[in-house]
C-alpha cells in the first residue's frame, strides 16, 4: 500500500495490542515508531484517537485500560491514560555494557498479565544488548514494583539471547521469542512474589580417585540448576556447592559454583536459604 503520514496512518508499526475497554468493546493499539505515536482502532480499522510516544517499539493495556509503551531511546516503559495522558516513566536498569553501547531494549517484547492466584496485575519486559533477560513487574498505585528478573544471557537451556516478542498464558506461563538463538521458549509460572524462594544444589563427592561416578553426579546437579532456571529461579536465588568451584554454566566467564560442596558450607546454604 502508500506509505503515507497523517492522523490516521502508520509510519513503521511495530507493535500492536488487543484489549476490551470499558465499553466492552474491543480495540487495536499499535506502536508507531517511525510516526512517534501510539493509534487507537476499532476491529473495523476505524481510527479513534491517537497520542505522541517516543519511540515506542511495543504496546500493552492493563484491566484499567491504561497504556503502556516502551520507549527504545531512554530504556524506560511508559504508562498512559487511555486518553494517551503520560502518567509516569519507569527506568530499566542497565549493564555498563549497555551504558556504553547504547539501547538496552531495542530488541524488546512487552505484555501485560491478571494473575488470579493473587489478584495481581504484572508487566513482563524482555531487555537486549547485553541485558538479555526477562523483567517482571508489580503494577499498582501508578508504580511498577519490581519482582523478579527472569532467564539471563546465552545459548543454553532457559538462557536468551535478543529475546523479542514476549507473552503469558492463563497459567501464567511465560512465551518467549528468542531471537539470537533462533527459537522459542517457554518458562514455567514465576516464584511466589510475597516470598523470595531458594534452592540448593549439591554435587557431592567430587573427582576423587575411585570416584566412578562423579561426571554423572556433575552433569545431573548442571541440569538441575537449568531446571531451576526455566522455573524462575535466577543465580541469586540457587545456591551451587560442588568442588569444580570455577564451573561456568551461563558462558559469561564468571563461576556459578558458590563455593565447595562439604557439610559447614551445607549448612550455611541451609541457614541462607
Amino acid at each position: 500500500g502508500e506509505l503515507l503520514i497523517g492522523t490516521d496512518k502508520l509510519l513503521l508499526p511495530v507493535g500492536i495490542f488487543v484489549s476490551e475497554d470499558a465499553d466492552g468493546e474491543e480495540y487495536v493499539y499499535v506502536a508507531d515508531l517511525g510516526g512517534n505515536r501510539i493509534h487507537k482502532f476499532k476491529l473495523d480499522g476505524t481510527p479513534v484517537r491517537y497520542w505522541e510516544a517516543q519511540s515506542p517499539v511495543r504496546v500493552a493495556v492493563d484491566q484499567d485500560g491504561d497504556v503502556y509503551s516502551v520507549n527504545q531511546d531512554c530504556n524506560c516503559v511508559q504508562k498512559f491514560t487511555r486518553e494517551g495522558t503520560r502518567v509516569q516513566d519507569w527506568k530499566i536498569e542497565l549493564s555498563a555494557e549497555s551504558e556504553i553501547t547504547g539501547p538496552a531494549i531495542e530488541y524488546a517484547g512487552l505484555t501485560i498479565q491478571y494473575d488470579p492466584d493473587d489478584g495481581k496485575e504484572y508487566l513482563y519486559v524482555s531487555t537486549g544488548e547485553y541485558n538479555y533477560r526477562i523483567w517482571k513487574f508489580f503494577l499498582e498505585d501508578d508504580k511498577a514494583t519490581f519482582v523478579s528478573q527472569i532467564s539471563e544471557p546465552g545459548h543454553e537451556i532457559g538462557q536468551v539471547t535478543f529475546p523479542g516478542g514476549i507473552d503469558v498464558d492463563e497459567n501464567g506461563r511465560i512465551y518467549v521469542a528468542d531471537t539470537g538463538n533462533h527459537r522459542l521458549q517457554v518458562f514455567r509460572k514465576g516464584l511466589d512474589a510475597e516470598h523470595k524462594m531458594k534452592a540448593i544444589i549439591v554435587a557431592g563427592g567430587g573427582p576423587y580417585v575411585g570416584n566412578s561416578i562423579w561426571e554423572e553426579t556433575e552433569m545431573s546437579a548442571n541440569f538441575a540448576y537449568r531446571s531451576l532456571i526455566y522455573q524462575g529461579f535466577t543465580a541469586d536465588t540457587i545456591c551451587y556447592l560442588s568442588s569444580n568451584t570455577r564451573l561456568d554454566l551461563n558462558g559469561n566467564g564468571e563461576p556459578d559454583v558458590d563455593a565447595n560442596a562439604t557439610a559447614d558450607n551445607l549448612k550455611s546454604a541451609i541457614q541462607w536459604a
